[in-house]
């Protein structure tokens, strides 16, 4: 695979704004050899610290060690490079597509793909650990652009399964602490907090007791993103237009905020009395105040959003992409707290949410290439 470097002469040429498939039977992955490309690529990125060809679409969310990236790709190439320069240290093809969250745990790589089997591979050397195959992953439609992910928590590791399966995995062998089924596709990521996981479905949001298993409450919501909870509220997107806040202990409505027709598909984060989503074809962005509802502020997105944004040091960024088209044209932008865009890049498809470490952004990209990012812009 192709490593592409750029000096630090171009790496401040960003925009500036405002101020500033199978597997195999045993699903043990296969060791793939880096194969010379007979055309050239070239990265959509106008300025980076440095990018890696994967040749394929990336739509997963990254995960870091103190010094590796670790991501996967469309064709189910899971890959860990050098954080510093982008170098390779090892890949696995697990023949099957990745477009969930990777997580990175005790030293393991852990992710779904599509095939309906959990994968945990040795940080180091990529060797599998233990596979754990599910019911199934088929995706609900063209525009469910990942596939679910795990939430870690103390050693376990929570799956909310389309096939309808929540199940609390051990993150040292695989084996099922528990399980609980529910007779409906689950969406997403789910969230554990005091004993208690939220989870979103096709049609609604369950509140679930982890100690025996038991229905705390479960709400009716359209196609609704993974949960985010804070100053007691829980809060989702959905494709019916709305973002709903829900008291977390009991399930009732406290506001909603209207987009119309048009699907709020981002992934909400929670951040200090506020949230934080993106929606799709009105292609806005936004900070709600998590007690009211109320908007604190709305910018562009430039396009859809598929995504969960990242806050580090007070800094919000977030992507977007083309939902009609691919490689398409996407946006990174990072803003202050208060709504206001610093600096923005224009590249392909951006539908992962990005990952900042110090002064670094890791983002993968429709044009297939995987990209670090200087955040500091002068």
């Amino acid at each position: 695979m192709k490593k592409t470097i750029i000096s630090a002469a171009v790496l401040f040429s960003a925009i500036l704004v405002g101020c500033g498939s199978s597997s195999n039977e045993d699903n043990t992955p296969e060791i793939v050899e880096p194969v010379a490309k007979t055309e050239t690529k070239s990265a959509t990125l106008e300025s980076y610290l440095w990018s890696f060809d994967a040749g394929s679409p990336i739509r997963s969310t990254a995960a870091l060690s103190d010094k590796t990236a670790f991501f996967a790709t469309d064709t189910g190439t899971i890959y860990a490079l050098s954080t510093t320069d982008g170098a390779e240290s090892w890949q696995r093809n697990i023949g099957s597509k990745v477009s969930g969250n990777i997580i990175f745990a005790e030293n393991t790589v852990l992710f779904l793909s599509k095939d309906g089997v959990f994968h945990a591979l040795n940080a180091e050397n990529g060797d599998t650990l233990w596979s754990v195959a599910t019911a199934g992953e088929s995706l609900v439609d063209q525009w469910d652009y990942h596939t679910n992910s795990p939430f870690y928590l103390d050693g376990m590791l929570y799956l909310a399964s389309k096939s309808g399966v929540i199940s609390a995995l051990n993150v040292s062998d695989g084996s099922e602490a528990w399980s609980y089924t529910l007779d409906e596709k689950l969406r997403g990521t789910p969230l554990v907090i005091d004993n208690t996981l939220y989870v979103s479905s096709e049609t609604g949001i369950y509140s679930i007791n982890t100690t025996d298993g038991s229905e705390n409450w479960h709400v009716f919501n359209y196609m609704p993103s993974s949960p985010a909870i804070d100053s007691g509220v829980l809060v989702v997107g959905s494709r019916s237009g709305l973002i709903t806040g829900y008291t977390a202990s009991t399930g009732a409505v406290l506001w909603t905020r209207s987009h119309g027709t048009s699907w709020v598909s981002g992934e909400p984060l929670a951040y200090n009395g506020n949230f934080y989503i993106g929606s799709s074809d009105d292609t806005r962005f936004e900070s709600l105040n998590a007690e009211t509802g109320e908007v604190n502020w709305s910018v562009s997105s430039g396009k859809n959003v598929f995504s969960k944004p990242a806050i580090v040091d007070d800094i919000v960024y977030m992507t977007s992409g083309d939902a009609y088209s691919s490689p398409g044209e996407g946006y990174i932008k990072a803003l202050t707290l208060s709504g206001e865009i610093l600096w923005m890049y224009t590249g392909s498809n951006f539908l992962s949410s990005p990952v900042v470490k110090d002064t670094t952004l890791f983002l993968g990209s429709d044009d297939g290439f995987f990209y670090a990012i200087s955040v500091t812009q002068e």
